[in-house]
């Protein structure tokens, strides 16, 4: 995610575009064709969406278009709004859980160079910019009404703060809210522009069909890690707002979009009546680091990021195998021919991530806790298999109890180091406690993903 002071909200392109049709077309109706550098189409698709969204369709927001070159430039003059990474402890410890891939070339230029070529638009303290690229007909526009609906979210309500979230899974649930609802209202926004409003079993589908182009995305080696996540809060975020507005929850929209979820877990599994509760209290085992080591920063990744992880460890399921047979279940049979189905995300009740290092090596403990000891003490086998069995595990990587309801993931860049790891013994969580007060914290700062119009 790029952050400032206040916010930026940022859109980049899933697909390829491959139309070359500019900013503007001659077939379709006017607010689906017109070119987005014109003020005039500036200003009608903004009264259009403030008229859906019961907003003043004065004081438009300052819209400007830039060539990708532009934004190359300004990223460079440190003027635009993104928070670029650099080869540190947390890109190793990311390239150590298999998160990041193992890149031949400076981290920092291949970041600039991915957000070149995929941000296509972003918000910022009132200003939205579009990036020009060869767009199909309607997807200018549609960009446009995404931020559009960030822009007047920000005067109805204040956009939070994003870089005073304490986690990557507060960050991933918060924007879920925003983002789909930025998405929800830029797709009606489309329809009826086009005069085909859409339906229940239309939105039904819409969903449907991107829930299981992100689960798709999950298990999907080829593609990155952070693709999965951070698509997420635009699939499963429009998701939730469309639950919310067809039972005509329009307080609790409202409450959510200024007291947003703070986990990943709730934007999954709860309820319209329960969205919004608190993150679970959490303080793991932990396993006593060896001689030398030093916490450098933590983090709470959260029940996505723990489902995406697993996901692309395991194949789906052959015929009397085990494997992912749903979106989100894992059918298993033993050899003695006993088969059940776990969610290893829905059993999810609080992570830890803890990264060390000592001298040049560099060593992540993810800690995860699941419902309750009668659960582990039945699935153990199967989660710690997961990992420990996984032929697409990351290389130097493990899987072990540490408590009646947790389970740690070892993540480490050499064999001895791991080794070493293993080897020790599990400590409580009052040594953890005092040790992540003398550290860093730190989280995740990935890009987003615009989910495009279906």
């Amino acid at each position: 995610m790029a952050f400032a002071a206040h916010l930026r909200w940022i859109c980049a392109a899933v697909a390829a575009i491959v139309a070359a049709t500019g900013c503007g077309g001659d077939d379709g109706p006017y607010l689906l064709r017109c070119n987005v550098r014109d003020p005039g189409c500036q200003q009608a698709i903004f009264a259009s969406l403030a008229s859906l969204l019961a907003a003043e369709p004065e004081n438009r927001p300052s819209i400007r278009v830039i060539a990708p070159e532009q934004l190359r430039a300004e990223i460079e003059r440190g003027e635009a709004p993104f928070t670029l990474p650099t080869e540190g402890v947390e890109q190793r410890a990311f390239r150590a859980m298999g998160f990041s891939p193992d890149t031949e070339g400076d981290v920092y230029q291949l970041a600039i160079e991915s957000i070149v070529r995929n941000t296509t638009a972003y918000y910022d303290s009132g200003v939205i910019t579009i990036v020009e690229r060869d767009y199909e007909p309607g997807d200018v526009q549609f960009t446009l009404a995404h931020e559009l609906v960030h822009a007047v979210r920000d005067r109805e309500l204040g956009l939070p703060d994003l870089t005073a979230l304490p986690s990557s899974d507060q960050l991933s649930a918060t924007r879920s809210i925003y983002e789909g609802d930025a998405d929800y209202f830029a797709h009606r926004w489309y329809y009826e522009a086009e005069a085909t409003p859409l339906t229940r079993s239309d939105w039904s589908y819409i969903n449907g069909q991107r829930l299981d182009d992100l689960y798709l995305l999950a298990a999907d080696l080829e593609k990155g890690f952070f693709e999965a996540v951070n698509r997420f809060p635009y699939v499963q975020g429009m998701y939730v707002i469309t639950q919310l507005v067809q039972r005509e929850a329009e307080n609790k929209r409202r409450y959510l979009m200024t007291n947003p979820s703070t986990n990943t877990y709730d934007v999954l599994f709860s309820s319209v009546s329960e969205l919004g509760r608190g993150r679970p209290t959490y303080e793991p085992t932990g396993v006593l680091p060896p001689d030398g080591y030093g916490l450098v920063f933590t983090d709470e990744l959260g029940a996505w990021d723990l489902y995406v992880f697993l996901r692309r460890l395991q194949p789906a399921q052959d015929e009397g195998s085990s494997g992912w047979s749903s979106r989100q279940g894992y059918s298993v049979t033993r050899p003695n021919g006993d088969s059940f189905d776990i969610s290893p995300a829905e059993d999810w009740r609080g992570d830890r991530l803890r990264v060390y290092q000592r001298d040049g090596e560099v060593v992540a403990v993810w800690h995860v806790r699941y419902r309750t000891r009668d659960y582990l003490d039945f699935y153990d086998d199967v989660l710690l298999d997961m990992v420990n069995d996984s032929s697409s595990a990351p290389p130097f990587s493990a899987a072990r109890r540490t408590s009646e309801d947790e389970v740690a993931f070892v993540f480490a860049e050499t064999r001895s180091s791991l080794d070493e790891w293993l080897s020790q013994p599990l400590i409580p969580p009052s040594f953890l406690a005092s040790a992540a007060k003398k550290s860093a914290g730190s989280k995740r700062h990935a890009g987003p993903v615009c989910v495009k119009r279906r």
